[in-house]
């Protein structure tokens, strides 16, 4: 399974999208807005507004929150909160690469719905030591 015969050193950052994406959260947090006065205006009850920006806030939780990736020997660790989830390697079925990040999947169910069961890990500006670790610790890399 291992292409190196030396692990990788561990790797620990932050992602935080709301505060490295600029514009994007700035256009994002507009239509959040957007979207409540939207409801306001077609209900004409505020509090249906608040609830609705609640419900999307609470749906797009990860996005404003700062989040700890580690991965060591031991796996992926993932901090959030002062909350700690860490996945082995060995419970990591299969993973796929995107643009900005890898998934991680506990099993190899090829459905729709598996993404929802999986752990997405944003790289940020360590693209090459996540794949370096994912190379070592679990070997060929699917694109997604």
């Amino acid at each position: 399974m291992a292409t190196e015969l030396k692990p990788p050193p561990p790797l620990l950052w932050r992602s935080w999208p709301v505060r490295e994406n600029g514009w994007r959260s700035v256009l994002l947090i507009a239509g959040l807005l957007t979207a409540a006065l939207v409801v306001r205006m077609a209900t004409s009850q505020t509090y249906l507004a608040i609830a609705a920006l609640a419900v999307l806030l609470i749906a797009l939780w990860r996005y404003f929150v700062p989040v700890t990736f580690e991965l060591s020997s031991d796996g992926v660790t993932q901090s959030v909160l002062g909350r700690k989830r860490r996945i082995p390697w060995r419970a990591i079925a299969r993973h796929e690469t995107a643009d900005a990040g890898v998934l991680l999947l506990g099993e190899e169910d090829p459905s729709l719905m598996a993404p929802l069961r999986g752990l997405y890990v944003p790289w940020g500006s360590h693209r090459d030591e996540v794949l370096r670790h994912m190379s070592y610790y679990l070997g060929k890399t699917v694109r997604w």
